[in-house]
């Protein structure tokens, strides 16, 4: 399953009142490679590469303040998330 995260992204000061949401896809290959994710303490959004045969690796980091949902395989079957 791929990994899904709405955004929201902030302007410049004249701007600010007008917020936009952006989304960013991190896509599965079948066979090769996946994606999951995980929230680190922080409340930072961790997004995980899973590549068959090689050991998981943090693809990317959103900071709390800038996203606000996610939709994806959660990383860590004990809830931890430890990579």
């Amino acid at each position: 399953m791929s990994v899904f995260i709405k955004l929201v992204e902030v302007g410049d000061p004249d701007g600010y009142t007008n917020r936009t949401i952006s989304d960013v896809t991190y896509e599965d290959v079948v066979d090769e490679l996946s994606y999951a994710y995980d929230l680190h303490p922080s409340g930072a959004l961790r997004v995980i590469r899973l590549p068959v045969g090689l050991p998981a690796a943090v693809e990317s980091v959103f900071s709390p303040g800038v996203w606000f949902r996610v939709q994806g395989r959660w990383h860590g079957a004990d809830g931890s998330g430890a990579l």
